[in-house]
C-alpha cells in the first residue's frame, strides 16, 4: 500500500471511530410524533400530566395542546423530576405565535408561565430538553379573566 492509501485508510478509521463515540442520540430522533406542533398531544386543563424528555436519547421534544372554550387567565405549571436538565417551556397560540416562555434554572424543580390572558382558541406547550434528562409533571390552571 502506498502512502495515499495509507492516508485514506487512516482518514476512514478515523470517522468511523468517532462517529460512533458521538454524545449520544441526534436531537429529536426518538421524539416521535409529538417533537412537531402538528403531532401535539391533547390534554386536559386543571389536571396534572407526566411526560418524559432526553437529550441524550434523543427525546428532545414534547408538544402538547389543549384548547379554551372561553377567554381565561392560565397559568402554565411544570415541575421536573430532575432540576438539572436544561430545558425550557413555551406557550404558543394556532398560529404558531410566542406568547410565553421560560428557561428552566438549573437546580430548580418548579418553573411557572403566569399569569396569561387569553381568548379562546387552541394553544400548544413545547417542552425541551436540550440537555439531560427528566420526567415532568405539566399542568395548565384556568381561571376567569379579570
Amino acid at each position: 500500500m502506498n502512502i495515499s492509501g495509507y492516508r485514506h485508510l487512516a482518514l476512514a478509521l478515523v470517522t468511523m471511530i468517532t462517529g460512533s463515540a458521538g454524545c449520544g442520540a441526534a436531537f429529536n430522533s426518538a421524539s416521535g410524533d409529538d417533537a412537531k406542533r402538528a403531532g401535539a398531544l391533547a390534554f386536559g386543563l386543571n389536571a396534572p400530566s407526566d411526560d418524559r424528555v432526553s437529550a441524550s436519547q434523543g427525546d428532545n421534544t414534547d408538544w402538547k395542546s389543549f384548547e379554551l372554550e372561553d377567554d381565561a387567565t392560565v397559568r402554565v405549571r411544570i415541575w421536573w423530576d430532575d432540576p438539572s436538565v436544561e430545558a425550557h417551556v413555551t406557550l404558543v397560540d394556532e398560529r404558531a405565535k410566542g406568547i410565553a416562555e421560560v428557561i428552566h434554572e438549573d437546580g430548580a424543580r418548579y418553573d411557572e408561565l403566569s399569569p396569561i390572558g387569553l381568548v379562546s382558541g387552541l394553544y400548544f406547550i413545547e417542552v425541551q430538553a436540550d440537555g439531560g434528562a427528566s420526567v415532568y409533571t405539566l399542568e395548565v390552571l384556568t381561571e376567569e379573566p379579570q
